[in-house]
């Protein structure tokens, strides 16, 4: 069990999932940080804007379910960075920082052609992070 882990979020289903996971390893005496990066365009006329354009809406659901897992007793804090570049370095960066033991993130099971185009924030965890990454394949669909 984990005293200190980081949910590292995109508010997708498949982070829903890794929550569930993310619960499931934590301490009973545990913190969870729940972290998204916000990832904005750098240059042209983009510059600064949210690469997701529901950025605001799947900030706003983080919030409501940080608040509910408050409510059931979980120790468990928001944090939200913010990037032109990679999150998965954001997320590097934030384990860091906030001095966590491992970070359970979930992934969307792109591979071949699909994931090589998109890139993947959870291979380049498994690449860059100095802590244990828990990866979490999608299951059901979990609330996030």
């Amino acid at each position: 069990m984990y005293t200190k882990l980081l949910w590292a979020t995109d508010a997708s289903d498949g982070a829903g999932a890794a929550l569930q996971e993310a619960l499931r390893l934590l301490a009973p005496d545990g913190k969870l940080i729940a972290f998204h990066c916000d990832q904005r365009f750098s240059g042209g006329r983009a510059d600064g804007l949210p690469v997701l354009p529901d950025e605001d809406d799947r900030q706003r659901r983080l919030r409501v379910r940080v608040a509910e897992l408050a409510a059931e007793g979980v120790d468990v804090e928001l944090v939200v960075g913010a990037t032109h570049h990679s999150p998965a370095h954001c997320v590097v960066r934030a384990a860091e920082e906030l001095e966590v033991e491992a970070i359970v993130c979930g992934t969307r099971g792109h591979g071949g052609i699909h994931g090589a185009l998109l890139g993947s924030v959870s291979k380049e965890l498994l690449h860059h992070a100095q802590v244990p990454v828990i990866v979490v394949p999608p299951r059901v669909p979990a609330r996030v």
